[in-house]
C-alpha cells in the first residue's frame, strides 16, 4: 500500500503520512523499506494508536 493509499484510507494528506512514518521511525516502532513497512516494536505501536482514537488500531496493524 502506498503512502497516498494509506493517507486516502485514513483521510489524511500524504505530507501527513509521510510526517507520521519519520515520527515512528526515529523512535524505533517502525523500518520502512521501499512499499514495505516493518513493525519492530508493536507494543509501543498499539499505546501510541490508543491516543488516536479516530484511527483504529487494527487499521495500522494491517499496513505491509
Amino acid at each position: 500500500m502506498t503512502r497516498e493509499a494509506i493517507g486516502s484510507y485514513l483521510g489524511m494528506k500524504i505530507e501527513t503520512v509521510s510526517r507520521i512514518f519519520t515520527r515512528l521511525v526515529e523512535q524505533g516502532m517502525v523500518k520502512v523499506n521501499r512499499r514495505h513497512v516493518h513493525i519492530l516494536d508493536p507494543v509501543a505501536l498499539i499505546r501510541r494508536v490508543g491516543q488516536f482514537e479516530a484511527v483504529p488500531a487494527m487499521a495500522l496493524l494491517s499496513w505491509s
